[in-house]
């Protein structure tokens, strides 16, 4: 890659990364799950390597598992308000 092209794959991820960050943040707020600043980069992560990568293997596997760990949080939140 020359370095035109890494400044623009670059600016292209930043691009994503906004995108999906947001959108990881409206999700988790309409599931009513709060999460610390490291467990909301790794959810932008997985969402942005979602857009950036071929859902399958090993993505597939780590989709499912935050679907899972979302759920947990979920079910969290509803304990306490009992």
């Amino acid at each position: 890659m020359q370095n035109e092209d890494v400044k623009e794959f670059s600016r292209d991820i930043k691009i994503i990364r906004q995108s999906q960050s947001k959108l990881a943040l409206d999700y988790l707020r309409d599931c009513g799950v709060e999460v610390s600043v490291e467990e909301f980069q790794r959810v932008v992560d997985i969402f942005v390597e979602c857009c950036i990568k071929k859902v399958d293997g090993d993505l597939k596997v780590r989709v499912k598992r935050l679907d899972k760990w979302i759920e947990g949080k979920k079910n969290k939140v509803k304990l306490k308000k009992k």
